[in-house]
């Protein structure tokens, strides 16, 4: 399954996180909706009670913890590889493979990456035969208040869609010198990680198997800030654990500056 990066402005990897820098909108349908029940609610018009109007703000919220889905996939015919915790990130995707929000409905791979939070999902990885489901589950409430007093900030960094990115400028670890300026017009992946974070070993693999695939094409840019310095953790890890990102250390205020509430 490809993934067409080239829709997109930024992509940011933080740990297990991706978040998606975008120009894309859905505004235009949105409205379209919006107008057509505004139209049809103008035809009877009723003073809302306050049953009425908690139960229409009950609706909202859950409508927005949702991804809008298509079709309805039976879930007694999935079988869940691993409970209610995250699936093994040693897969591949195939042609086959589907991707589901909360109640079962399909999304697409992209509503999928956009909607997931770490702290209100765990990623749900089903089968049927060869055929894989990725799929969001709602964390239960006692999860979800581990993360309770982080969600401020992290939402801050999940509201980054659609605005540009900021001001950079450094040096990777093989001298090679990389700017905002001059990469204007690219499609630009941060990962940002550090030695001792078990979850950016992890996905390290996939990554790898990212650059592989946009090698050709010079117009993607794999970034990788670390947390650590060469001549301590970052140097004798890279020796045992091959990295194709362009990875750098420490840069002082990258992360702070785009916002990255966790690794």
């Amino acid at each position: 399954m490809q993934l067409n990066l080239k829709k997109y402005q930024f992509l940011i990897l933080l740990g297990s996180c991706l978040f998606i820098l975008s120009c894309n909108s859905n505004s235009q349908s949105v409205d379209k909706q919006e107008s057509a029940k505004t139209q049809t609610n103008s035809k009877t018009v009723k003073a809302p009670t306050a049953t009425n109007q908690k139960a229409t703000q009950q609706k909202a919220t859950q409508d927005q913890a949702v991804a809008p889905g298509g079709k309805k996939l039976d879930a007694t015919e999935w079988k869940n590889l691993q409970g209610a915790s995250d699936f093994n990130h040693t897969y591949k995707l195939t042609d086959q493979d589907l991707f589901a929000n909360e109640n079962w409905e399909e999304i697409s791979i992209m509503d999928y990456v956009e909607n997931y939070k770490y702290y209100k999902h765990d990623q749900g990885m089903y089968y049927k035969g060869k055929q894989k489901t990725f799929k969001l589950n709602a964390k239960n409430q006692a999860r979800k208040n581990r993360y309770k007093a982080q969600v401020p900030t992290i939402d801050k960094a999940f509201n980054l869609v659609g605005q540009a990115a900021p001001a950079y400028d450094f040096v990777d670890i093989n001298g090679k010198k990389w700017n905002s300026e001059a990469l204007k017009g690219k499609v630009v992946l941060f990962n940002f990680w550090f030695v001792g974070c078990p979850p950016c070993q992890k996905e390290m693999p996939e990554l790898n198997e990212l650059v592989e695939h946009y090698k050709d094409d010079s117009d993607v840019v794999f970034l990788a800030p670390s947390l650590n310095q060469m001549d301590k953790k970052l140097g004798s890890f890279l020796k045992k654990r091959p990295f194709n990102y362009n990875v750098t250390e420490m840069v002082p205020g990258l992360a702070q500056s785009f916002k990255a509430p966790a690794y």
